[in-house]
């Protein structure tokens, strides 16, 4: 895991894997305002992803507020910023 970089990228959106039967379940999705995103995991797997720009609402002025009591979501989160 690297270092935090206090960018606050991590907490400007959410990526969750998906699985999809149809086409129309893609149309759902962007409808609803997500990008559709492949996602390298561990291994060379790719997950295809819905990205929902969704700002947390403890960003403040691009920097975490709560950055000392964050959730551990949070903490456990890898950067793949260099």
């Amino acid at each position: 895991m690297s270092e935090c970089k206090q960018c606050g990228d991590c907490c400007r959106y959410v990526v969750l894997p998906i699985v999809a039967d149809d086409e129309g379940y893609y149309d759902w999705l962007r409808l609803h305002g997500a990008t559709i995103v492949n996602q390298p995991v561990a291994g060379g797997v790719i997950f295809v992803c819905a990205r929902f720009e969704l700002p947390c609402s403890a960003l403040v002025d691009g920097k975490c507020s709560i950055y000392d009591r964050r959730p551990e979501m949070c903490r456990r989160w890898e950067c793949e910023k260099p």
